[in-house]
């Protein structure tokens, strides 16, 4: 977001008719929200300051301009109560010194370590940044809260101001800091200031020999491995490269192979980068290593439907594929690039594997092109997947039929059209038995049910009492009725 826009929606909030358009709106959608915003409530200031506990400071850090208005006196409130909520709101993203300080003026025996179990947290406070908030307990607190893993939480964090405070001017003798113990975290979190600042001090001393460099380039960290590679002991495995790869690094990628000599080639890199559909990095391993690649490389790169891969494997290595190719992959375009290209075939998988992803093109194309066919397995895909046009093409088309329970096994599926169920019943003459019958009831598949009652489904065989007493268990009276009905 550029000044200007951030410009031009300062003016949009200080349109009155504007922000209150706005924040209706938010109340709006709020009353429409879904399953995913369970624990996103959005409240006013209103309702904010009726929530018990003084959830105004503790949960939801309101500036002191707004809590000032609504603070009962202190009097009113218990000193245990008060010190919660303080010592709650320190650790707040949003809290600010200004606020703290006129809090604990409100609050004058204020004790951070009253309240048992319930101590001001310096983690969350040095994690949030919140480095003014930090250095007023440092100061007026220096004994009576623990403080030896500040540094480590500043360096994690990235805040070099606060760490620079820690160990430039200590306020007192009192406050206990120790070292930082595991520098691993630096090399993954990006923080290049921080681990600048403590290779300078002497402090870059990492657990796990010759795994900094492994961990920077699993997060992608281009300037740690420079700044690793250049000023350090550092070494690196072929984890590094891996990394650079699965993640379609390229300009990492160069850097380890042009720079690092701890990586011999591995016919696995141009297999990964064919796998996510790295092109630019499958043509780099292709130009500079010498490790090859597998079968693997084509097939997977068919499988996840990367076609330009496909056909710069096919163009530019000799390694081939296996039907897998064909049969694993869910693009129409690839499978008739490789009918057309290449010789490895497919097998029936192909033609079921197109029915579950309901690719009634692909199944047409294997069908007047290729001679593999299907099993029975592809209608019952079809039909798992509610698709009655490709259940109705391989059954006018193809003579594989498909299982005797498959009725049975679709009442598995409690979204199964009825229409599937009745067209496989009455085209292929597929029957369903009590096992079917079961699923149905326990499903509460009214309309399967009602259909199966009023064909040839009518034997007391079927029809016993546990089923009854699973509708009855159920509520499902209508179910219950159907079975009267028939005895």
């Amino acid at each position: 977001m550029t000044e200007r826009d951030i410009a031009s929606l300062f003016s949009v909030f200080r349109s009155l008719y504007l922000r209150q358009e706005i924040f209706n709106h938010v109340e709006e959608i709020t009353k429409l929200k879904g399953p995913g915003w369970r624990n996103r409530i959005t409240r006013k200031g209103k309702d904010i300051v009726k929530l018990a506990h003084l959830a105004m400071i503790s949960q939801y850090a309101m500036p002191w301009e707004f809590i000032k208005h609504y603070l009962p006196p202190r009097e009113e409130v218990l000193l245990k109560r008060r010190v919660n909520e303080i010592t709650l709101y320190c650790s707040h993203p949003n809290a600010t010194l200004d606020t703290l300080l006129h809090l604990l003026k409100w609050s004058g025996d204020y004790n951070p370590t009253l309240v048992e179990g319930q101590k001001v947290n310096i983690e969350k406070i040095i994690r949030n940044g919140k480095q003014d908030i930090f250095e007023f307990f440092v100061n007026n607190y220096p004994t009576t809260i623990d403080y030896k893993l500040s540094r480590q939480w500043a360096a994690q964090s990235g805040h070099l101001s606060i760490l620079e405070y820690i160990d430039s001017s200590p306020p007192s003798a009192q406050v206990q800091f120790d070292n930082i113990t595991n520098l691993d975290f630096l090399a993954t979190n990006g923080h290049l200031h921080v681990l600048e600042y403590l290779h300078n001090r002497g402090e870059c001393i990492f657990i796990k020999e010759n795994n900094a460099i492994d961990n920077a380039s699993r997060a992608s960290q281009l300037e740690i491995v420079k700044f690793l590679h250049y000023n350090t002991t550092e070494g690196c495995s072929t984890d590094s490269m891996g990394s650079a790869i699965l993640n379609g690094d390229i300009e990492l990628l160069k850097f380890l192979h042009f720079n690092r000599t701890e990586i011999s080639p591995d016919p696995n890199e141009i297999d990964m980068a064919s796998e996510c559909g790295h092109l630019d990095i499958v043509k780099f391993l292709h130009e500079h290593r010498s490790g090859g690649c597998t079968k693997r490389a084509m097939d997977k790169a068919a499988q996840n439907g990367f076609y330009s891969v496909v056909e710069w494997l096919h163009q530019n290595r000799s390694e081939g594929c296996t039907t897998r190719a064909m049969d694993m992959t869910n693009s129409f375009e690839i499978i008739k690039f490789l009918h057309n290209n290449r010789s490895e075939g497919c097998t029936t998988k192909a033609m079921e594997i197109a029915a579950w992803h309901g690719n009634l093109d692909t199944i047409i194309f294997l069908h007047q092109n290729r001679t593999e066919g299907c099993s029975t397995r592809a209608i019952k895909s079809a039909a798992e997947q509610n698709n009655m046009n490709i259940v109705k093409f391989l059954y006018e088309n193809r003579t594989e039929g498909c299982d005797t329970n498959i009725i049975d096994e679709l009442c598995f599926n409690d979204s199964i059209d009825l229409d599937i169920i009745i067209f496989i019943h009455e085209k292929l003459n597929k029957q369903c038995t009590a096992k079917g019958l079961k699923r149905a009831v326990k499903n509460g598949r009214l309309d399967i049910i009602q259909y199966l009652s009023k064909q040839s489904y009518q034997s007391p065989a079927l029809w016993k009492q546990k089923l009854i007493d699973m509708a009855i268990n159920r509520g499902d009276l209508n179910i219950v009725k159907i079975y009267r009905s028939l005895i």
